[in-house]
């Protein structure tokens, strides 16, 4: 498939590492994979086995009430 030359190349969604998540919230990196793996924090899998977040779903989390436990 060709891409027409004077159409604007679709832009991608940048995606966070876990490092950059857990530094958000202050956390180790692996307590953001618990996160992903309990359900918590959404995430996509890379060819490689790594995890990457999409920004709006850290953003959703963080806007979230805290779970008590």
């Amino acid at each position: 498939m060709r891409r027409d030359l004077g159409q604007p190349r679709p832009r991608r969604e940048r995606l966070l590492k876990p490092q950059a998540v857990a530094d958000q919230f202050d956390v180790c990196v692996r307590t953001v994979i618990a996160w992903a793996t309990n359900g918590r924090l959404a995430y996509i899998r890379t060819p490689g086995g790594q995890y990457r977040f999409r920004p709006a779903d850290v953003d959703a989390m963080v806007d979230a009430p805290a779970e008590v436990a």
